[in-house]
Formats: C-alpha cells, sequence, structure tokens
C-alpha cells in the first residue's frame, strides 16, 4: 500500500504542492466563468477587447487575492510573515491559476482581430473554462478510493454543485 502512494506521490508531486495549485485553478475558472458569463449575457454591448480586459483583470484579481490570502493565513497563524521560500511557493501556487485563462483569452483576441464573432468566442471559452473544471472534478473523483457507483454520485455532485455556483456568480454579476 506504501507503495502505490508514494507511486502517485512520484506521477503528480507531492501533494503539499499540488492541492493547493489544484484549488487556485478551480477558485480563477469560477472567476473567469463569472466574468465570461456577465458578458454572454450582454454581448450586443460590448467589444471583444472589453470582454479579454475584463477576463483578464478578473484572473489577475483572483490570482493575487489567492496570494494574498496564503500570506495573511500564514501571518495569522504563525505570527510571522512567510519565508523567502514559503513565498515563492505562495507566487509559484497563485500564478499557477493564470493558466485557466489563457485559451479563452486565446478566443477573445481571435475575436478582437475579427476571426470569431464575439458570442462564438465567448462560447467557446466558457465552454473551455467548464470543460477544464470538469476534467478537474474527473480526475479528482477518478483517483477517489470509492465504488464505481459512489464516484459517479460524487463526480455528478460536483458537477450540480459547480453549476449552483455558477449561477450563483451569474447573478451577483449578472
Amino acid at each position: 500500500m506504501a507503495k502505490t502512494s508514494r507511486q502517485n506521490d512520484l506521477r503528480l508531486g507531492d501533494p503539499t504542492e499540488v492541492k493547493p495549485r489544484v484549488r487556485e485553478r478551480i477558485y480563477v475558472t469560477f472567476t473567469g466563468l463569472a466574468v465570461l458569463l456577465a458578458f454572454g449575457v450582454h454581448v450586443d454591448d460590448t467589444d471583444p477587447w472589453t470582454v479579454a480586459i475584463a477576463l483578464l483583470i478578473g484572473v489577475i484579481g483572483a490570482v493575487l487575492a489567492g496570494f494574498f490570502a496564503d500570506v495573511i493565513a500564514e501571518l495569522a497563524v504563525d505570527g510571522r510573515l512567510p519565508s523567502a521560500k514559503a513565498m515563492a511557493r505562495y507566487i509559484g501556487v497563485s500564478a499557477s491559476g493564470l493558466a485557466t485563462a489563457v485559451v479563452p483569452l486565446g478566443f477573445l483576441v481571435a475575436a478582437g482581430i475579427g476571426l470569431l464573432d464575439l458570442g462564438i468566442a465567448i462560447f467557446v471559452a466558457i465552454t473551455t473554462m467548464a470543460f477544464g473544471l470538469g476534467v478537474i472534478a474527473f480526475a479528482a473523483v477518478a483517483r477517489a478510493r470509492l465504488p464505481w457507483w459512489a464516484k459517479l454520485a460524487v463526480f455528478v455532485g460536483e458537477l450540480v454543485f459547480a453549476a449552483v455556483v455558477i449561477v450563483v456568480k451569474l447573478l451577483a454579476h449578472g
């Protein structure tokens, strides 16, 4: 059993490093989805560059918030500022969330230079981000030590919960 755990650690990396990166990508993806969904409702009232800039600002804001939260949490719990090594880790974890916006921004840039209709670009960007969340959720469930029917139930529950989060964010930004 220990050998399997060690093999998993080697394949995925140190869990203490992987967990925060996955969590950061999930948070940033939800933020990006909220921005895109809000503009998707008002696609006729905007232009691709406005959407791209809003997405970029939203994602950078979420990344900075994640970094700030890590620093403040360490200060609150340990009573001191993080070490240089911890700061570098927090920066790396937070910056990993930027990757969630690369492909959606590509579609928005394509719309900005006239290669795509803005409505299509936003739809594909939303689909891409939602698919990314689904892949993370599926990978998490696939790794779980549960019977197949429980994995299915958890995965469906994750998707329903993600949909609720998206609806709440859309209501807040729409």
